[in-house]
C-alpha cells in the first residue's frame, strides 16, 4: 500500500515533464512553420555594392548577405526598391520589416528603430581624380574655351585665305594656303606678329583687326583656364586628410552622414541627388573631391581607373540591418549573423565584393 502511494506522486510528476515537452515542441513546431510560409518585406536602395539594381533583380554584398540568413531561418524575401529615406521611413511606418543596403547605425535613428549587430564596417573616406603625374587635368570649362579657340581658328582662318590668297604671303592653293592663314591667325591673336605672313588687302587688314581684339580675349582666357587648371591639380595632390578639404569644392549624396558631417565642419558642400552624380561631377573636373561612405568610395576606386582614394577612413560608423522596434526577427537575425561570421562564410563574401579581408 505504501508502495503504490509512492508511485502516484512520480508518476504525475513524469506526465507534466512529457505534457511540457510536448507543448514546447508542438509551438516550437507552429513558430517554425509561421516563419516559413511568412513573406518578409526587405526595403532596399542601390547603394553600390551594397545593393546593385539590375533588369532581372538585384545584388550586392548586403543583399547577398541577406539572402544568405534569410535561406539559414527559412523565410522567404519580397525586395521593395526604395529611395534610401523612403526605406527607413517604410520600416518605421510598418511598410516593410526590414530595410538593408548603407544604413549606418546612429543614435538618432536608434530612437526610431531597431539595429541588427554591424553587418560591415564602414566610415568616411574621399575620392579623388587619379594623379597624372606632369600632366594637367582640364576642366570642362577649360575643354570648351579650347574648343571655341579652335573654331574662331577655323573659321577666321578660312574667311583670311578667301580674302589674302594669291598675295606674296598666302599661297593661292588651298594647300599650303589655308596652312599659312591660320599661321597669320595664330600670330595676331597671340600679339605675337612675326611678319612674314600679313594681310596686304583691306578686307584681310580689317578682318585682322577683329582677330586681334576678339582673338587677345580668348587666347587670355584660354591661358588663365589651364593656369587655374594646374593650381587646382597642386590643390587636389595635397589632400590626405578632410582637413585639407576647406579650400576644396566638394561634393557628396544629400541627406547622409556623409553630408551632415561636411555641414558641420563648415565646408561648402554641393548636395547631388546619388554617389553617381557626384562621381560625375568629379570626373567633369567641376569640384575636387567626392566624400562618402568607405564602402562605395572603394567599389568606385576599385573599378574605374579615373578615380583614387585620398586618405584614411575617418570618422568610424558601422552599417546594420534596420528593424521596426521590438521585431521578432532581429534576434534570430543576429544569430544567424554570428554563425556567418563564425563559419568564415561571412569573410568570403566580403572578400568577394571588396577584394580584401573584412575588417
Amino acid at each position: 500500500m505504501k508502495t503504490k502511494s509512492l508511485f502516484l506522486p512520480f508518476a504525475f510528476l513524469l506526465l507534466a515533464c512529457l505534457a511540457g515537452n510536448l507543448a514546447t515542441s508542438v509551438a516550437a513546431g507552429i513558430g517554425a512553420a509561421d516563419v516559413t510560409t511568412t513573406d518578409v518585406t526587405v526595403a532596399v536602395s542601390e547603394i553600390r555594392p551594397c545593393a546593385i539594381f539590375v533588369e532581372d533583380g538585384l545584388h550586392g554584398f548586403s543583399v547577398e548577405l541577406w539572402e544568405m540568413c534569410a535561406q539559414e531561418l527559412q523565410i522567404k524575401t519580397r525586395f521593395e526598391r526604395a529611395d534610401f529615406r523612403d526605406k527607413l521611413a517604410m520600416v518605421r511606418d510598418g511598410e516593410a520589416d526590414v530595410a538593408i543596403a548603407g544604413v549606418s547605425i546612429t543614435a538618432a535613428r536608434e530612437q526610431e528603430l531597431d539595429f541588427s549587430l554591424p553587418t560591415l564596417n564602414s566610415g568616411l573616406r574621399i575620392l579623388v581624380r587619379r594623379d597624372r603625374g606632369w600632366l594637367p587635368v582640364v576642366s570642362l570649362k577649360t575643354r570648351r574655351i579650347l574648343f571655341g579657340l579652335l573654331g574662331f581658328l577655323g573659321v577666321f582662318g578660312h574667311v583670311l585665305w578667301v580674302f589674302e590668297r594669291g598675295n606674296q604671303t598666302i599661297n593661292a592653293s588651298y594647300f599650303p594656303g589655308i596652312f599659312d592663314a591660320f599661321w597669320c591667325v595664330v600670330a595676331t591673336m597671340s600679339t605675337v606678329g612675326y611678319g612674314d605672313v600679313v594681310p596686304k588687302k583691306w578686307a584681310g587688314r580689317f578682318l585682322a583687326v577683329i582677330i586681334m581684339l576678339v582673338g587677345i580675349g580668348l587666347f587670355g582666357l584660354i591661358v588663365a583656364a589651364f593656369t587655374a587648371d594646374i593650381m587646382d591639380q597642386r590643390r587636389v595632390s595635397g589632400i590626405n586628410s578632410y582637413h585639407d578639404l576647406s579650400c576644396c569644392r566638394v561634393a557628396t549624396k544629400a541627406g547622409t552622414t556623409s553630408c551632415d558631417f561636411l555641414n558641420d565642419q563648415g565646408f561648402h558642400v554641393r548636395e547631388c541627388p546619388t554617389f553617381e552624380d557626384a562621381c560625375q561631377l568629379l570626373r567633369t573636373g567641376d569640384i575636387d573631391a567626392v566624400v562618402y561612405d568607405d564602402p562605395s568610395v572603394r567599389y568606385v576606386a576599385r573599378h574605374d581607373s579615373e578615380f583614387a582614394i585620398a586618405g584614411d577612413v575617418f570618422r568610424p560608423q558601422y552599417y546594420g540591418f534596420a528593424f521596426p522596434t521590438n521585431s521578432d526577427l532581429l534576434e534570430p537575425f543576429n544569430r544567424v549573423l554570428l554563425k556567418l561570421k563564425e563559419s568564415g562564410k561571412y569573410d568570403r563574401l566580403y572578400h568577394e565584393w571588396f577584394g580584401t579581408d573584412a575588417l
